[in-house]
């Protein structure tokens, strides 16, 4: 589960602009995510996992 007390303004944008889908399993993860390099590669992997849903 993600604490998204942690994020930077910049990240919760990043994380806000995800579709629904993978926005929950994202939060659901237990990725180690500490900065926005590591929030877009979870990212990254959960849509190539077949969620897709990343921000054009």
């Amino acid at each position: 589960m993600q604490n998204f007390e942690d994020y930077t303004p910049e990240m919760l944008v990043y994380y806000n602009s995800l579709k629904d889908p993978l926005k929950k399993r994202l939060a659901d993860s237990n990725f180690a995510i500490g900065d926005m390099q590591s929030l877009a590669a979870a990212a990254e992997m959960l849509a190539q996992a077949g969620m897709g849903g990343l921000p054009e």
